[in-house]
């Protein structure tokens, strides 16, 4: 399984926090974070998206956000919601050509707005241009047709554009299984 390499302190007692997993429960990829001073534990944005330029930190025993560089409260409000309100209700998922995948990239494209999913997918031909890497892309029904040919594989999740930042437990064991 692949570990994050992420650099983030904690903000509770702003030493060193560890990432040691990834988690991918919907639209957010996440990596597992701990402190091993104040033993908190973290779900941490990856670079990607919007988390680039505001990543939130979300407190696993609290559900309490922290953003550690910038600001942009509808960002973090999304990641608390969603944590507050998650849900293991079953999701159908297609997959297609993961039987070839060796060293997989993937792209989630999945987003609560049309805009934010079409920008990412829009990134998907370029990240296979310039990538050695087999491309997973990850999208939501609606999007599955801008996907390009040269993709290696393909996940469609049947979730609603609305419902995209939803935090679901049965995409990310899902997700973990595909990689």
């Amino acid at each position: 399984m692949p570990v994050p390499d992420i650099t983030h302190d904690c903000p509770v007692c702003d030493h060193a926090l560890d990432a040691d997993d990834w988690h991918m429960p919907g639209m957010r990829p996440l990596a597992v974070s701990l402190c091993a001073n104040c033993d908190h534990k973290f779900f941490a944005d990856l670079p990607s998206g919007n988390a680039v330029h505001t990543p939130t930190l979300l407190d696993c025993d609290t559900g309490e956000t922290y953003q550690p560089t910038g600001e942009s409260y509808w960002f973090a409000k999304w990641l608390r919601e969603s944590y507050d309100e998650q849900t293991d209700a079953p999701v159908d998922v297609t997959v297609e050509g993961m039987e070839t995948v060796a060293n997989p990239a993937v792209l989630n494209c999945l987003d609560a707005l049309y805009g934010h999913a079409l920008l990412k997918m829009l990134t998907v031909q370029r990240f296979i241009e310039k990538s050695a890497r087999d491309v997973v892309v990850i999208c939501q029904p609606n999007l599955r047709w801008l996907v390009p040919d040269d993709a290696t594989a393909v996940v469609t999740v049947e979730l609603p554009l609305g419902r995209g930042h939803d935090w679901n437990e049965t995409l990310a064991a899902k997700f973990s299984d595909l990689c």
